[in-house]
């Protein structure tokens, strides 16, 4: 009883399994399995206060099973415990690559940014430089202008000083 008793899980059957009725506390009697080496699998009713309750209630629901059936169930029983690991393990290595996946999603977006500004930056500067070049030339005609303007001007100061 000690060994089928510690070995309960926490899943109870459906109401439609639990027909022992209460157990020495007055309290319904659940339906639990044993997943010991002896009894893997077979189904008893226990306290449903169980372990901190002194009551020693314990009834088996299921008929002993055969030393194969015993056998058969403890090995399925490990190797489903077994999968579940691999299950688990295979689930972390998942979400870590999931996790590495945004991390270099995370770096490319970053690194298409940084060109992003990087072309920005030289629009700027080849702005700023016909900017530049427009203010040199601007520069340029009026200074031309006011050469070509002193030229005119010192012709016509010529010929008036010539004519007289």
């Amino acid at each position: 009883m000690a060994s089928s008793a510690n070995s309960r899980n926490s899943s109870q059957q459906p109401s439609c399994c639990r027909r022992f009725g209460n157990c020495y506390c007055g309290v319904e009697s659940p339906l639990n399995t044993a997943w010991t080496k002896d009894n893997p699998g077979r189904r008893f009713y226990g306290c449903a206060k169980f372990p901190t309750s002194n009551c020693e209630f314990f009834h088996w629901h299921d008929e002993e099973f055969s030393a194969r059936a015993k056998e058969v169930s403890w090995m399925l029983y490990k190797e489903n415990k077994e999968l579940r690991k691999q299950i688990k393990m295979f689930q972390q290595e998942v979400s870590a690559e999931n996790n590495q996946i945004v991390g270099l999603n995370d770096s490319a977006n970053t690194i298409e940014l940084q060109n992003q500004v990087i072309q920005l930056q030289r629009q700027l500067l080849e702005v700023k430089e016909r900017v530049k070049n427009d203010g040199l030339k601007k520069n340029m005609k009026c200074s031309m202008f006011m050469a070509s303007l002193l030229v005119i001007v010192s012709i016509v100061t010529l010929a008036l000083i010539n004519s007289r």
